[in-house]
């Protein structure tokens, strides 16, 4: 960029709702799955990702591309990456063989027990999660690190 030009103008975001109303909805979608996020048994290392992946998922609440429907499962709607390939996709809690698909991946492939997590629980394809841009990506990554405790 030379020196006199200019950054192209950021987007103006209009938050959908309140940090506060976005807390109690993650709170409440924490209780109806019933996940450990007891921050008094975690340890220091535990307790820091855990602040940072909770505070992802709420800023997306915020922004409104995250929402929790009726069963308390998160419906997000990527809005970086390509929407109308992609469309909402919603994290359906996990079962035990949601768990057992990762172990089928090699060990060492983080990733790709990651993304084998992530399509069974969203009954969408794994390529799906690599094809988005890392703002999105990390929201559904988040999602799933918060269910895997």
């Amino acid at each position: 960029m030379s020196k006199d030009a200019k950054p192209a103008p950021k987007k103006e975001v209009t938050n959908k709702i309140s940090d506060e109303q976005a807390e109690m909805e993650f709170d409440n979608f924490v209780e109806a799955m019933d996940l450990d996020v007891n921050m008094d048994t975690m340890d220091e290392n535990d307790k820091g990702d855990f602040i940072r992946l909770k505070q992802t998922v709420i800023n997306a609440v915020v922004k409104g591309s995250l929402v929790f429907n009726d069963d308390h499962e998160p419906v997000f709607t990527p809005t970086h990456s390509s929407a109308s390939e992609v469309g909402p996709i919603t994290f359906y809690e996990p079962t035990g063989a949601n768990f057992m698909e990762m172990d089928r991946k090699k060990a060492g492939h983080d990733i790709g027990k990651t993304h084998a997590l992530m399509a069974g629980i969203t009954k969408k394809p794994a390529k799906l999660f690599a094809g988005l841009k890392n703002r999105d990506y990390k929201v559904c990554n988040a999602i799933v690190m918060i269910f895997l405790g």
